[in-house]
């Protein structure tokens, strides 16, 4: 076991996890240290922080606390877990405006789960859970203009570039843009939609071809 806990046995390399592979819940107290250790490692959180000092465990606590326990019809934060129930990442919705409806979303995906889609799940139902808990028109999200993945990931879900705050952030003596990306709910409601119909019709015609397969393969042997 790692300073991060035990791995998931998902994702297992070239197998696609299904859409049921992720769920988001509330955030409990066993789920804390495990984001104390998440938010201090710049790999992880590279991309939700202005700065990479290491942050006492006490003042992380206080932040997921801030971002999970006030839930109501303006935020929410929640814990995203994996296949088998354990913790993979963190995702809230806060800055919620009226009349505009809009809301800010931020993730963050632990080790071992990065680059293997659970990011992209999380996202569609926080997406999912804005429109239902918060009745958001809108979604605003922000990256680091050198965090390419999570870029490619906003994009890939149809947000477009709105915006971008020049110089907003520094790393290693060079200074990078924060990138403004919205889309409105509606849209990737319905993006999301035919996304999990066309998957469901794709398994569906799977199971019909293996028992075609099947059959054929008892008729061939008598």
């Amino acid at each position: 076991m790692s300073k991060y806990g035990p791995r998931l046995q998902w994702p297992r390399k070239g197998v696609p996890i299904p859409n049921n592979a992720v769920t988001l819940r509330h955030t409990e107290p066993n789920d804390y240290p495990e984001l104390e250790i998440w938010w201090n490692d710049h790999a992880i959180a590279d991309d939700c922080r202005h700065t990479m000092e290491k942050v006492p465990d006490k003042t992380i606590d206080q932040m997921f606390h801030t971002w999970s326990d006030e839930d109501d019809d303006r935020r929410f934060g929640r814990t995203t877990l994996g296949p088998d129930g354990h913790p993979v990442g963190h995702i809230i919705a806060k800055d919620y405006t009226a009349p505009d409806h809009n809301a800010t979303m931020t993730i963050l995906i632990g080790p071992y789960y990065q680059n293997h889609g659970y990011g992209s799940l999380a996202m569609k139902l926080g997406i999912k859970l804005a429109a239902e808990q918060l009745g958001a028109k809108t979604i605003t999200l922000k990256a680091w203009s050198f965090n390419l993945r999570a870029r490619h990931m906003y994009e890939s879900l149809r947000f477009k570039e709105t915006g971008r705050a020049e110089h907003a952030v520094e790393r290693d003596g060079h200074w990078f843009d924060e990138m403004v990306y919205e889309a409105p709910v509606s849209m990737l409601l319905e993006r999301i939609a035919a996304e999990e119909s066309a998957r469901a019709e794709g398994e569906k015609l799977e199971e019909q071809r293996f028992e075609a397969e099947r059959q054929s393969g008892r008729t061939t042997r008598r």
